[in-house]
């Protein structure tokens, strides 16, 4: 049986959110890659970006580290790189509705989910896919993390013509509790509430056996393994919680509470929690487990993806009011430097005055 660990379902929203899956990752030191309308290349630490695959309808990314890059999306469109997303090959994999989310442990065997609740496993390096079985089939996938083959961190949402119903559900019962002021009626709010609730499984041989977390009512939408321990960190827009797998269950622990939309993390000990705080940007970083909180608010708006290459270096795309901007910190998060938009360099690549890179 699962177990949740200080968690109080008092701090946490029920407000749908958008679902926020990798759109920014680093291959090498100073070669990244991003998501926003196209996919974009920078080989100088994020200051000039040049677009390499024209798709629009691209919606998740992974670097490996090395040269090994992956991009999934609409339809099931896939594309590989095996030079750090200078050239790449796309195709189109046999999958029912959109790619959601990437998770490679290595090239050989990646691993991917679709908005129709299907999660594929590749071991040749995406040739040939096989389904495995799932633990919820009537949810959709959200996101997936994997360390080893076979090991698969799993976050799913009822499907969306569910998420319809319980809304008017919900709507409804707050109307009849409110005219009855019936004690029935708020126990139905709540039961109804947690239709809204995502589910957490993880499994060690591809699917044959699943163990589950009882989930706090939140609507987690990101899934970061946390260095190479047995632990996830998964952020809402209301916090961020951890969770730890042991014999047969998961442990969760509540870590930060705040607006927020976006994890990354890099060891236990070393967590990015980002999001938004009052209409402006918030990075809150933590190199203690969570223990004490180190924040830093900015003047752009709300982060979106947070992607940390080691326990010092770290990139964001961050909401602005003159389109999406790459931000960058070189000290662990202790401060953060605005660097470029992506979709500005596509005249001729050059640099623009005034922008200064944490990573020179």
């Amino acid at each position: 049986m699962s177990v949740v660990e200080s968690l109080s379902t008092d701090k946490w929203s029920t407000d749908p959110m958008a679902n926020i899956h990798r759109r920014i990752s680093f291959a090498r030191d100073n070669v990244g890659l991003v998501l926003h309308s196209a996919v974009w290349r920078s080989v100088d630490s994020g200051i000039s970006w040049s677009k390499v695959l024209e798709d629009e309808r691209y919606s998740a990314l992974l670097a490996l580290p090395g040269d090994f890059v992956v991009a999934a999306g609409e339809e099931g469109r896939f594309a590989i790189s095996h030079n750090a997303g200078e050239t790449w090959n796309e195709s189109r994999l046999a999958v029912n509705g959109d790619i959601t989310a990437i998770a490679a442990p290595d090239p050989s065997n990646i691993t991917v989910s679709t908005t129709g609740g299907q999660v594929l496993v590749s071991t040749d390096q995406g040739t040939v896919w096989t389904e495995i079985p799932m633990p919820c089939r009537d949810f959709d996938v959200d996101d997936l993390e994997s360390r080893e083959p076979g090991q698969i961190w799993l976050l799913q949402r009822p499907r969306e013509e569910a998420v319809r119903t319980a809304a008017y559900y919900l709507w409804l019962s707050r109307q009849k509790a409110a005219a009855a002021k019936n004690n029935e009626q708020a126990d139905w709010f709540t039961a109804r509430e947690r239709l809204l609730t995502r589910s957490l499984h993880y499994t060690p041989d591809f699917g044959r056996r699943w163990i589950a977390a009882e989930m706090p009512a939140c609507t987690f939408d990101g899934l970061r393994r946390i260095g190479d321990d047995e632990v996830v960190a998964l952020s809402s827009g209301h916090g961020c919680v951890s969770a730890r797998l042991g014999d047969d269950c998961i442990t969760l622990s509540h870590m930060a509470a705040g607006s927020g939309w976006c994890c990354d993390a890099i060891a236990r000990n070393s967590i990015c929690y980002a999001g938004y705080s009052h209409s402006a940007g918030l990075f809150a970083t933590t190199h203690d487990a969570g223990m004490t909180w180190h924040e830093v608010q900015i003047s752009d708006n709300g982060v979106t993806d947070v992607f940390f290459k080691d326990d010092l270096r770290g990139w964001a795309l961050v909401g602005s009011y003159g389109g999406t901007m790459v931000w960058g910190t070189s000290n662990g998060g202790l401060t953060w430097s605005r660097l470029t938009q992506p979709r500005l360099v596509q005249w001729g690549g050059r640099r623009f005055k005034g922008l200064t890179s944490p990573f020179a």
